[in-house]
């Protein structure tokens, strides 16, 4: 070897140790530290899943004036993740949004989750206010000077409402945005799940539904046009989708006259690094003929060997819906037959749960409810494996609920096990 190549051998080979000793000597994350980051986190999580104008809970934002792009829409200001944050136009704060509740609520809190962003601050001033109908408005609270907190909650006078509008007076000259809205009480009317089956316009695009059940399909006339195959989870529409070569999941919710709607969705999973965009829709007063193929699910067992099959629902005690299910059911049943001598695997994927454990132990019930119904259409499943998962099975743990309903869901798969 030549001395210029030993030098550079024996350098490389110093600095690599002295670097070792150097992460050694690195201090660890002060338990502290993480457990603050615990704490924020836990409360962050608290106010979401008691929100009453959380996009999972059913709300959905009607109305908006503006943002700085889809991205950093009004949407996400209700997505129940404060990661995402709805932005202002550049020097032009004053924006409002107004959004429908899923059921008559009685409001006793207001507030929200501060953003801290290069180039964008907290309002000065955050205005809420309540509507029984969406045209007559009391007002609730005006929080003055927020503070940069996690989800920093005032309390209110009890007040109904089935309206919700959010209001940044008072504001020039600067670009604002909140990561979350946020509004506590109790239902005080019942939930009724609104129909989306006609036309929309949405986002500027000619998007047609039908459903049928739980089961929700359609398209949006992009270009190429999106395919969607989705169902009913609780009060949001989870769906898989293609498009041309492209594919990914999203959801979809549904205010609730059925007027309204709002969608995210990404490509190919439902990850921050894949979004895709926001979608505001407005029904039309057409109803179209969509048709009943399940081409989705097809496209995707073709092309990865798997697919969700949202249109399979369960109660909250874990037992099927037959007959919300009905249309996933015989879908899933002629996919076994067609599939004959070919090793496949049902997979209940759950996220609802508090521990591993409590996830596995949902998806075996969830799996052996689905196992009976199919048993009893004298579906051979002699070659299928049911599998329950968790979220350790799983590449990226959904963090915030607007993930939720995405993955918790039955799919199917053609020749492997996921664990594999």
């Amino acid at each position: 070897m030549r001395p210029a190549v030993c030098c550079l051998v024996l350098f490389l080979a110093l600095l690599a140790a002295d670097c070792k000793k150097e992460a050694a000597k690195a201090p660890p994350v002060p338990a502290a530290r993480e457990t603050a980051a615990r704490k924020i986190m836990a409360e962050e999580t608290a106010a979401e899943d008691a929100n009453l104008l959380g996009f999972a809970h059913g709300a959905v934002v009607a109305e908006r004036t503006g943002e700085l792009n889809l991205e950093d829409s009004a949407v996400q200001a209700i997505d129940g993740t404060p990661g995402t944050v709805w932005v202002t136009p550049p020097s032009d704060p004053q924006q409002s949004l107004t959004v429908v509740l899923a059921a008559p609520s009685q409001i006793t809190a207001v507030g929200y989750t501060a953003v801290a962003m290069t180039g964008a601050g907290t309002p000065q001033k955050i205005q809420f206010d309540a509507s029984s109908d969406g045209t007559s408005w009391t007002p609730l609270k005006t929080i003055e000077s927020p503070a940069l907190k996690i989800a920093a909650m005032q309390s209110v006078d009890p007040a109904n409402a089935a309206w919700i509008r959010v209001s940044f007076p008072e504001e020039s000259g600067r670009t604002v945005g909140v990561a979350s809205l946020l509004a506590a009480g109790r239902e005080v009317g019942p939930y009724r799940r609104p129909d989306i089956t006609g036309s929309w316009s949405i986002n500027g695009l000619k998007g047609l539904f039908l459903q049928s059940g739980s089961r929700v399909h359609g398209t949006v006339a992009m270009s190429p046009p999106m395919t969607i195959e989705g169902g009913w989870n609780g009060r949001t529409i989870p769906f898989a989708w293609t498009r041309g070569p492209q594919y990914g999941l999203g959801v979809l919710g549904l205010s609730a006259d059925g007027k309204y709607l709002n969608g995210e969705w990404w490509y190919e999973e439902a990850i921050p690094l894949f979004y895709g965009t926001t979608w505001f829709g407005e029904k039309l007063n057409t109803y179209p003929d969509v048709g009943n193929e399940f081409d989705v699910p097809e496209t995707w067992l073709q092309r990865f060997g798997h697919t969700p099959v949202y249109s399979i629902v369960f109660s909250t005690d874990d037992k099927l819906d037959v007959t919300g299910s009905e249309a996933g059911l015989r879908w899933v049943e002629a996919t076994i037959r067609k599939n004959a001598g070919s090793k496949l695997t049902l997979i209940s994927r759950n996220w609802a749960e508090q521990s591993e454990a409590g996830n596995i132990a949902s998806g075996k019930h969830r799996l052996d409810s689905l196992r009976t119904e199919l048993s009893r259409r004298r579906v051979p499943l002699a070659d299928v494996t049911f599998e329950a998962l968790g979220p350790t099975h799983y590449k990226e743990h959904p963090a915030w609920n607007i993930y939720q309903p995405v993955f918790n869901r039955i799919e199917l798969q053609v020749a492997r096990s996921m664990k594999e």
